[in-house]
């Protein structure tokens, strides 16, 4: 009885042992790659099979250089500075120092995926771009950059005499770092502009805004074309005119006739109530609140405060031209479309937000609000969004249209103030989650060194999600993230496939076997605790190198004696220590013509 526990425990030890190989193998075999190949530098994180990374974002990149280790700031791709004229990051990375990285790359024109470029831990970025001669975009407005204790820029930018549009995130440290002055020959007007292209910034003016919000851009060579230009004269008084037979509520500025409120360019707008002095916040036109069903912007308005403008205009399902509504003076929007329950599309990324405006209550009970376009640092907490329905069509979340991201109750509210509310926020489909995972073929038989590449399916057809792929058995090998499947040895195995980040799991298994001869079986003896261990794999002096079935991974199996050979014949070499043996495991297939003796 205690002989048949110490087995026992001898074969848990194992298999919980063999569990956790794959991922130390994992671990060690990820790396940061910069790779080169004619003139394009990849950043990426994975596996260096041969002359391919396998990387985690599941693309594959091919080189004819491979670096790594340049996380601390170094640049071992210099030697090629002159040839490199793209730069992508595919993958997350997260450096200490990304000083000189691009120095005198004369002929980089592009740098994709710069939201792969993390700086949690960067502290430097001097001469990054120095001296980038022919780039002419740069795009660091993204999530991803922290605003507090910004990595040093000096000279980031110095050189780069082609840049004409540059976005940096929010509070960069813009003094110091080398933004080059616009052309003031035709199409330019020696002047940076941002927003619409009517304000002109010298290069002075935008790094006086160097470590605020406001500084992020994007900012462009302004063109003669978007050179500020006197507006056509607009006289009168603002009015709010409410028409009772069609339900409309109209402002505009002008001049108030028998006829109505006469405008500059001639037209004449009238109802059955005409209102002033309204640009304080007051609303006047309350009283109809709930027979009006549109309302309309004729003419620019600039007031101090629009609170309450719109409350329980339950009926109220549409509104143009709101772009018309200036927010260079307004400071209160308090509850400006509360119990609009009727509502479904809003726009307010017209409202620029370089100052602070009061936004408490503002969507308050708009419980039709499916589709809400919002600017950039715009103050979500405290406005009372409704969170969406959660039903068969909905999941009761916010997210940003195209963006597929935001999966919490009211994701809007944690991005208070920043940059990343801008943009048109949804309501999120049911039909973008996976609820179902099949992989083409289900069933494989493979000869040893044949390949087959999985290929996924995912129910519904509008989902999406990233596939990983994982296989316990030695005798095929499965890319992780490509899901390539390649046999090794004979055998049967079970690849586990599943969609990697969705909660609940969603997954699928394919089998298969492996036909025919590949790799050798080995039986190693080890004198420690008396065990036999068969398996397939490749002999190295007392050890055998076992393939895990995962990537190219491997573990080494050592014991006190090796045997082989035994699958063509009659042999039983390891009959040396019969009398000793007191455990037997089978790790991989062995397939012997005879087992007698």
């Amino acid at each position: 009885m205690k002989k048949t526990i110490k087995i026992l425990s001898v074969l848990l030890s194992l298999c919980m042992l063999l569990a956790l190989l794959p991922a130390v193998s994992l671990a060690e075999t990820l790396d940061y790659y910069a790779v080169y190949y004619k003139g394009e530098l990849t950043f990426c994180y994975g596996e260096l099979m041969g002359t391919t990374v396998y990387c985690q974002s599941g693309d594959k990149v091919d080189g004819s250089d491979f670096y790594t280790g340049f996380l601390n700031g170094d640049h071992p791709w210099s030697e090629h500075s002159s040839d490199i004229q793209a730069v992508t990051f595919l993958d997350e990375i997260h450096p200490t120092s990304t000083a000189d990285w691009f120095y005198k790359c004369k002929n980089l024109q592009q740098v994709n995926g710069l939201d792969c470029l993390v700086n949690d831990t960067l502290t430097t970025m001097e001469n990054m771009f120095y001296g980038c001669s022919a780039l002419t975009a740069l795009d660091f407005g993204c999530s991803n950059w922290r605003s507090s204790d910004p990595p040093v820029v000096s000279n980031m930018f110095a050189g780069c005499t082609a840049l004409s549009s540059v976005y940096v995130w929010d509070y960069f440290p813009m003094a110091g770092a080398g933004l080059p002055d616009a052309p003031s020959d035709e199409p330019y007007t020696g002047y940076w502009t941002t927003g619409d292209g009517s304000t002109q910034y010298t290069v002075a003016d935008i790094e006086a805004l160097s470590g605020t919000k406001y500084v992020n851009g994007p900012w462009v060579w302004q063109t003669t074309g978007s050179a500020p230009v006197d507006p056509p004269v607009v006289t009168g008084d603002p009015y709010a005119v409410f028409n009772k037979a069609d339900g409309t509520l109209t402002f505009c500025v002008g001049t108030l006739t028998g006829f109505g409120v006469e405008r500059s360019d001639g037209d004449t707008v009238s109802g059955d109530q005409y209102y002033t002095d309204f640009l304080d916040g007051s609303h006047p036109w309350e009283t109809y609140a709930k027979q009006i069903n549109t309302v309309t912007f004729l003419d620019e308005m600039y007031p101090t405060s629009t609170a309450y403008w719109f409350r329980y205009f339950y009926n109220l399902t549409e509104i143009n031209n709101i772009e018309k509504l200036k927010s260079d003076e307004l400071t209160d929007m308090t509850g400006m479309f509360s119990n609009c329950s009727s509502l479904e599309q809003l726009d307010l990324g017209n409202i620029v937000c370089d100052h602070s405006i009061a936004t408490t209550s503002i969507f308050e009970n708009c419980t039709a609000l499916s589709r809400l376009i919002l600017p950039a640092y715009f103050t979500t907490l405290g406005a009372s969004l409704p969170s969406p329905p959660s039903n068969e069509q909905y999941t009761g979340n916010w997210i940003k249209e195209g963006d597929g991201s935001g999966h919490s109750t009211i994701p809007l509210i944690m991005l208070n103030e920043s940059a990343s509310t801008a943009g048109t926020w949804v309501w999120e489909s049911t039909s973008t989650i996976p609820t179902e995972l099949s992989i083409t073929p289900n069933y494989i038989e493979l000869n040893v060194g044949e390949s087959v590449q999985l290929v996924p399916t995912i129910t519904p057809d509008t989902a999406t999600g990233t596939v990983a792929y994982m296989c316990s058995s030695g005798c095929v090998s499965v890319n992780y993230y490509t899901g390539e499947v390649t046999a090794l040895s004979p055998g049967s195995f079970s690849i586990y496939c599943w969609l990697s980040g969705v909660t609940p799991v969603v997954s699928c298994t394919v089998t298969g076997k492996v036909l025919g001869s590949g790799t050798a079986a080995y039986a190693i003896y080890k004198e420690e605790d008396n065990s036999l261990t068969f398996c397939r794999g490749t002999r190295s002096g007392d050890s055998v190198i076992r393939p895990l079935g995962i990537m190219s991974m491997t573990v080494t199996m050592t014991g006190d004696a090796v045997y082989e050979g035994f699958e063509t014949g009659y042999s039983v070499p390891w009959s040396e220590h019969a009398n000793d043996i007191k455990t037997v495991t089978f790790l991989d297939t062995v397939t012997p013509v005879s087992t007698a003796s």
